[in-house]
């Protein structure tokens, strides 16, 4: 388990998840992208974290901090603990206006000793001259100068091939603690004041040098909050000459440059990237003793420690910190010529230093390497499939917006799960694209991706002919009912598969959802065979029993100037005119279906228009007995334009059904039939039963009830005055749901007349479980045919089923004499037809019943 912001440097609830942190940081896997509540964030994997505290510098949300000893200095200092402390000499730059009221407010904390960590650099610096000038010549010699406590902790964790390479000897501020306690006899507790958060690490490792670490921020909080203004002090202990510089950026590779020849050259490096450590491997591997520098300092933060993460919130500007570095240089350099030879400077500093042995301000390191695991190119090549990066240019988008230099490290990282490919601003916007125009469900192209690459071919091949396809699993949903839906997506895969195959490179395949597909490809003799030699998808191996079939429309793209969607909308018109459950079928788009096509396209467009204008008018049938007495009719609608052009029902009625109108004009007509109805019996006319039609869509309707309901409380219309008839096709499906809507109708008194017994749906049980008390019959038996006589003697039959089950009956399309009388010879109780009348309008209905307005 990863122990996430559990070291010194942290992230707070403050951190959106920018990147910033990232990018700054030198290594990989120190910094990990997460969700955390639904947020997201980066935080630090203290594992890996080197504390230079480079990400604290660049937070905007300042949501990056450290962890330092604060809290137990100033309680240990308000118990009157013994304390002394040490304080780096970077203060008394940054600081110069505060720092030595600040000084004389520590020593009121009760404070005992106070000591510029000047000192213990011009310790650290005569030991690693010491070092140097015994070692030099060794091939093997360390020349890297421990005075940076982030760059040490760096080669322990991740550089561990320049570990040997390390000075052993200890930084200023232990060489100043050391120097303290053996040489001055200090024995209290020693405290670190410094604008470094790296150093608390060390000092946790090197236990009774140093004890704690307070960063400068810390002190000059609780300074401000003191509203100090009591008397100043100065350090106990200081250094004497260059040991003032040496907080600088790089003030150690000047200070160790005094006592070297000129021939040989002491490197400096100011930050932790991978091109420093790649200078450093190439100095240590490839160059010879005499090219090699004879040592390198390298600090972590850009200025040296007047930089540092613990600085920040209250030092001075930068040109105040530059004036006084130069002032406290030159000062610094007033007892040191630095013009002077090495070896009188080297004399200088070996009589400044006599009564010290050289031993005590030595040190050592530990190797705290963890051997990260060795990432294979399978494992990148997976990593950038996953993020669409498929070509070397979208593998090489170094954009720096996830916060990684390179798009290697940042797939380097995901494998490492230290980040998320979600982070990678281009993988988005792939991923948006991706999910734009791919379907998830079978991994092909959706609609979009269709339509866009398939007026991509047609632009770009002018001379070519293509052809658009849709296509549609038949019964799909009876495959998702019978196997579950999880089979039903393995159907949708294969289909995808095959189709693919189908139309080859050169075509376009895409899923539309569900199971609905669309192919374009170019219009050759060879690719149509390819297609329709297919006569049906084999998914056997999915343990489905059946021929899975399709059916599909194809539209020649020879009008250029259509819209790909309007060529699929002609290829789907035309596949729904075919379909078989054996094998696959394959209708071509006709200028007969483009004409209906546009005849729906114009109805559809003018319905409700013509509804609000009151066009469709009330048309009446009337029925009579065997005796010629009318005895009811049959209400029926003309849709009749301003112009009195007639669209007949047989145009208008299947668009209504097909785009759902049907109900409004169901209702329409409702309506209009009991107005004309109570109007009549106020007037004192005996009403004859009329009969309204309910549509089959209509009749699926759950507020069909309602709906009749409120037309009989506004009303108050005899209820033997108004019949409805359903057709008993709309009994097929959900028969149980609409017994229960007919039974509704029947419960408010009206009578239930079936329609079309006889026409194709005829069923015993119909009559059994349906609630009618009218039952008209289709006259096609009776039609002239060799059979007719066998036609007869079916209507015969049942005509007296009929009257047994106390059935009235009535025979509609009667249109010949011959058919009237033998309806009338076997006990038909009413006809309708074009023999007794045409449909009429309501106006001579009216004149029909003898009403007058």
């Amino acid at each position: 388990m990863r122990s996430y912001n559990t070291g010194i440097v942290y992230s707070d609830e403050k951190c959106i998840g920018c990147n910033k942190c990232i990018a700054a940081c030198s290594v990989l896997g120190a910094n990990c992208a997460i969700i955390q509540n639904g947020q997201n964030r980066v935080v630090v994997d203290s594992r890996k974290c080197v504390i230079c505290g480079s990400c604290v510098s660049v937070c905007p949300q300042k949501a990056r901090t450290y962890r330092d000893d604060s809290e137990s200095f100033f309680t240990g200092a308000a118990q009157s603990q013994n304390i002394s402390v040490i304080i780096d000499q970077s203060f008394f730059v940054l600081y110069k206006d505060r720092a030595r009221s600040v000084l004389g407010w520590l020593r009121s904390l009760g404070v005992k000793n106070i000591y510029s960590s000047s000192l213990g650099a011009e310790i650290s610096v005569w030991a690693n001259v010491r070092y140097l000038l015994a070692h030099h010549e060794e091939d093997e010699a360390p020349f890297l100068v421990n005075c940076c406590p982030a760059f040490t902790l760096r080669v322990e964790r991740e550089e561990i091939d320049f570990l040997k390479k390390l000075i052993p000897v200890h930084s200023p501020a232990f060489c100043t603690a050391i120097y303290a306690k053996k040489y001055l006899g200090d024995t209290s507790r020693m405290v670190f004041i410094s604008p470094c958060v790296a150093v608390k690490d060390l000092i946790s490792r090197h236990k009774g040098t140093i004890d704690a670490s307070v960063s400068f921020d810390s002190i000059i909080t609780r300074f401000n909050e003191a509203k100090y203004s009591g008397t100043e002090s100065d350090p106990d202990q200081t250094g004497r000459t260059f040991g003032n510089i040496i907080s600088a950026e790089d003030g150690m590779a000047r200070c160790l440059a005094l006592f070297f020849p000129e021939k040989y050259i002491i490197a400096h490096y100011n930050n932790l990237s991978p091109h420093t450590f790649s200078v450093l491997r190439n100095e240590t591997q490839n160059c010879s003793l005499s090219e090699r520098p004879l040592a390198s300092t390298v600090v972590s933060c850009r200025n040296g420690c007047l930089d540092g993460p613990g600085t920040k919130k209250f030092r001075s500007t930068v040109s105040s910190i530059c004036i006084e570095y130069f002032r406290m240089f030159t000062d610094s350099m007033k007892d040191l010529d630095i013009e002077a030879s090495h070896k009188r400077n080297l004399e200088m500093l070996e009589k400044q230093f006599a009564g010290l042995d050289c031993a005590d301000f030595t040190c050592s390191f530990q190797d705290h390497y963890q051997q990260p695991y060795r990432i294979p190119k399978s494992t990148y090549d997976e990593i950038f499939t996953a993020m669409h990066k498929n070509t070397v240019k979208k593998r090489s988008v170094n954009c720096g917006f996830c916060g990684y230099r390179s798009c290697m490290e940042m797939a380097s990282a995901i494998a490492y799960g230290y980040n998320r490919k979600e982070n990678c601003i281009h993988y988005m916007n792939e991923e948006m694209a991706f999910r734009y125009f791919i379907d998830p469900q079978t991994g092909i192209p959706n609609r979009a991706a269709f339509v866009r690459d398939a007026e991509l071919l047609l632009k770009s091949n002018p001379a070519k002919k293509y052809v658009v396809c849709s296509g549609n699993v038949n019964k799909f949903k009876i495959i998702d009912d019978l196997y579950g839906f999880e089979a039903g997506d393995k159907v949708l895969h294969i289909v995808s598969v095959v189709l693919k195959y189908t139309v080859g490179s050169e075509g376009l395949c895409a899923s539309l959802g569900g199971g609905n597909f669309a192919l374009f490809f170019e219009y050759t003799p060879e690719n149509m065979a390819r297609l329709t030699k297919r006569e049906f998808i084999d998914c056997s191996v999915l343990g489905i029993a059946f021929r899975v079939t399709m059916r599909f429309g194809l539209y020649v793209a020879q009008d250029r100037s259509e819209s790909i969607m309007n060529m699929m909308n002609y290829a789907t018109i035309s596949m729904d005119k075919n379909s078989s459950p054996m094998e696959n079928t394959f209708t071509m788009y006709t200028q007969e279906f483009h004409d209906q096509m546009k005849l729906e396209t114009m109805i559809t467009a003018d319905m409700q228009g013509a509804m609000e204008r009151q066009e469709f008018k009330l048309f009446f049938q009337p029925q009579y007995n065997p005796a010629g007495t009318l005895v009811g009719a049959e209400v029926l609608c003309r849709w009749i334009k301003d112009d009195g052009f007639i669209r007949t029902p047989d145009v208008f009625i299947p668009i209504f059904e097909k785009n759902g109108f049907i109900k409004k004009l169901d209702r329409y007509v409702w309506e209009k039939s009991f107005q004309a109805i109570q109007r009549w019996h106020s007037a004192g006319i005996k009403v004859v039963p009329i009969s309204l039609n309910i549509s089959r869509i209509t009749l699926k309707d759950d507020d069909i009830i309602s709906f009749i309901s409120d037309l009989h409380k506004n009303y108050s219309l005899p209820p033997h005055t108004v019949h409805f008839e359903i057709t008993e096709s709309a009994y097929m499906n959900d028969q149980k749901r609409l017994i229960g809507r007919v039974n509704g109708i029947r419960n408010l008194g009206y009578a239930i007349a079936m329609d079309d017994f006889g026409s194709g749906y005829s069923s015993l049980n119909t009559l059994k479980d349906v609630p009618i008390d009218i039952l008209k019959l289709d006259m096609g038996f009776l039609r002239e045919s060799e059979n007719t006589e066998r036609g007869g003697t079916i209507i015969n039959s049942v005509v007296r089923m009929a009257q047994d089950l106390k059935l009235m009956t009535i025979a509609e399309g009667v249109e010949t004499q011959n058919q009237a009388d033998f309806l009338c010879s076997i006990g038909c109780d009413v006809l309708q037809g074009f023999l007794y009348s045409r449909p009429v309008s309501q106006a001579e209905f009216e004149r029909i019943i003898g009403f007058s307005k």
